[in-house]
């Protein structure tokens, strides 16, 4: 048999601050995408085998845009978190007393977690991610064959498990100002 489980989440988000005086934009975002082939909620004993093919695949994209456009002597600020999360397992088993997994020859557990990332700020004396208050970027990819908790495991593999991770992060910003000195900073940010 074959068990293909997908999850993707998409989050967009977009604050624009547009002021005769001061202007500011915040903007948070999360995406959180998870996928498992089986899983076991654990207790007791378990026993899974795989004659087939298992395919796991989380996709987390997170687009976040902010601009602060001040007039005059004001402040023009911009100000971001975004979290994105994919979470990727073929075979997922819990806490156990025991627990027995056999993937056999000739069976396939493919696992593919990606995070895509993308954020662009534009204030006009400051574009922050991750600073004070604001941690910037915290990004989670996690993507496993096969995982299991705590209790008696034994794991036989005679088949194939392939695991891919995939994180791109790309953070961007720009302050220009007339009237004073400007602040960019994307301290902060991780994957």
């Amino acid at each position: 048999g074959e068990i293909r489980a997908t999850a993707m989440a998409a989050s967009t988000a977009n604050a624009q601050s547009d002021s005769i005086d001061d202007a500011w934009s915040q903007v948070n975002t999360v995406a959180r995408a998870e996928a498992r082939g089986i899983e076991a909620a654990g207790g007791g004993s378990v026993i899974i085998e795989n004659s087939g093919s298992i395919d796991a695949v989380a996709t987390a994209i997170a687009t976040a845009v902010g601009r602060g456009d001040s007039g005059g002597d004001g402040y023009g600020e911009v100000h971001m978190t975004v979290d994105p999360t994919a979470i990727a397992a073929g075979i997922s088993v819990g806490d156990a007393t025991s627990c027995a997994i056999y993937n056999h020859e000739g069976s396939t557990i493919g696992v593919a977690s990606t995070i895509v990332n993308a954020q662009y700020l534009n204030g006009d004396e400051n574009a922050v991610v991750g600073r004070h208050w604001n941690h910037g970027v915290e990004a989670e990819a996690t993507a496993h064959g096969i995982v299991t908790g705590n209790g008696e495991v034994a794991i036989t593999n005679d088949g194939t498990i392939q695991v891919d991770l995939n994180t791109t992060i790309d953070v961007k910003t720009y302050s220009r100002s007339t009237t004073r000195s400007t602040t960019t900073n994307t301290a902060g940010s991780t994957a």
